[in-house]
């Protein structure tokens, strides 16, 4: 069933990136229908995704979305600022505001086509999340967000492919790349 909606894809010339994950047994690519565009995502293998609008989360196939110990989402969001730096910096005032002990670093996970950076945000043994804004337009208001939040423990090798994979599957399949 993946290869037949991956191969429609690559038949229409915009999905090359699907294919690599495309082998992934037990993977299902599911489709986030945002106001004008629509984007694929690939369900890691052992996660399981529910759609909810414009959103997306993913928990391990064993866990409800309600009770998940990491859960991984991803939000179609209008751009805030130009540079996906901008918006990470009023994250960190945002959170800085609740949490004054907050760590960000940058982190080394991006898309292979579009642009993107990613950071880590973390208050030692109470919460981490990583995010990677993911901009599928050169220009045009749609940028997504993919966060991850593995609670008050660093995220598992295991945890860190599943969220590596959504970040990196991620296409846009329609509307306009500008």
């Amino acid at each position: 069933m993946i290869w037949a909606r991956a191969a429609a894809l690559v038949a229409t010339g915009m999905a090359l990136c699907v294919l690599t994950y495309a082998e992934e047994p037990g993977s299902e690519f599911l489709i986030i229908q945002a106001a004008d565009s629509d984007i694929g995502v690939l369900e890691p293998q052992g996660w399981r995704g529910q759609l909810n609008g414009e959103n997306t989360a993913f928990c391990r196939s064993t866990e409800s979305l309600d009770h998940a110990s990491t859960l991984i989402t991803v939000q179609v969001e209008t751009k805030l600022e130009k540079k996906a730096s901008d918006n990470f910096e009023i994250m960190i005032a945002n959170y800085r505001e609740r949490f004054p002990d907050l760590e960000s670093t940058s982190l080394d996970i991006s898309h292979f086509e579009y642009r993107s950076e990613g950071r880590l945000f973390k208050v030692p043994s109470q919460f981490y999340e990583y995010v990677v804004y993911v901009n599928p337009k050169k220009r045009g208001p749609l940028l997504l967000r993919v966060a991850m939040n593995t609670g008050d423990h660093l995220a598992t090798q295991e945890e860190l492919t599943a969220f590596t994979l959504v970040v990196r599957s991620l296409v846009l399949l329609s509307g306009d790349r500008r």
